[in-house]
């Protein structure tokens, strides 16, 4: 599955947010549910070669969230609803 702006992503498991800056040394945040409808917002992708990629995403209740993911992991959290 290919993530891009204004996708929506539907979690396939239980998954970590940051509802702040995911640069910021001390994150809020908490789990998100299985089954959890996302809209993604903006999409930055890490420059180091580690493939990772920060996910800003819309939620219905929590507001702002981010995601912090590996790109070969995109599969095993989301599916599209």
């Amino acid at each position: 599955m290919i993530v891009h702006k204004n996708k929506l992503l539907l979690l396939k498991r239980d998954t970590w947010y940051f509802d702040s800056n995911p640069k910021a040394h001390n994150h809020d945040g908490g789990f998100l549910d299985e089954g959890e409808v996302l809209l993604v917002s903006d999409i930055k992708a890490s420059d180091s070669g580690s493939g990772s990629l920060t996910i800003e995403c819309l939620h219905h209740q929590e507001k702002k969230v981010y995601l912090v993911i590996s790109s070969i992991d995109v599969d095993y959290f989301f599916k599209e609803p």
